[in-house]
């Protein structure tokens, strides 16, 4: 379905692919290629672990989204700087390990930067960019970007809303976003 590319030509990963899907069709193209891929490991079920800009890549003319590996998150997650923003918090803090309500809030990440054409990056203050740096940044630090990305008012913010729910049992499955972004 959408899982590990055979001919990787012309595929780019979702971060260099963001600043350039600047048209609504081609940014809910992407999320529901996410969307269906992540429904399908689910249903195995497998959660993906390690969803990020980094771990989609998106063929330059289509505009199809494709998983690129399964990432299981290591057991110390604080040495993943670059990528803690993606991960929930209940996994960041180490009370769950990846689950499909983690990947739900991993997809919500994802879909606020479609959202934005931003980094998520971007919306952390000075401060927090800086405590991202370090091995013990608290899960704390990052809620405040997550009720930033929550107040975004494009498209797909009624979604975002839902993904980034702080308790994962309030998160919705896979099928259900599903049916919101058709």
């Amino acid at each position: 379905l959408a899982l590990v590319c055979a001919n990787p030509e012309g595929l780019v990963d979702l971060k260099q692919a963001i600043p350039h899907l600047h048209a609504t069709k081609m940014q809910s193209r992407v999320a529901i290629d996410i969307a269906a891929a992540l429904r399908y490991l689910h249903g195995l079920p497998q959660v993906h672990g390690n969803l990020s800009t980094t771990t989609v890549v998106v063929d330059a003319t289509s505009c199809h989204a494709r998983l690129n590996r399964l990432d299981i998150l290591p057991c110390d997650v604080s040495t993943l700087h670059h990528q803690a923003l993606y991960v929930a918090p209940e996994v960041l803090s180490g009370a769950s390990p990846p689950t499909a309500a983690a990947d739900v809030y991993s997809f919500g990440m994802l879909l606020a930067e479609l959202d934005t054409g931003e980094s998520a990056y971007h919306f952390l203050n000075r401060s927090a960019r800086c405590m991202m740096q370090t091995p013990t940044t608290p899960v704390a630090q990052l809620l405040p970007l997550r009720h930033a990305l929550t107040f975004n008012r494009g498209a797909l913010q009624p979604l975002i809303m839902l993904c980034l729910e702080e308790r994962p049992e309030s998160r919705p499955p896979m099928g259900y976003l599903m049916t919101l972004l058709h």
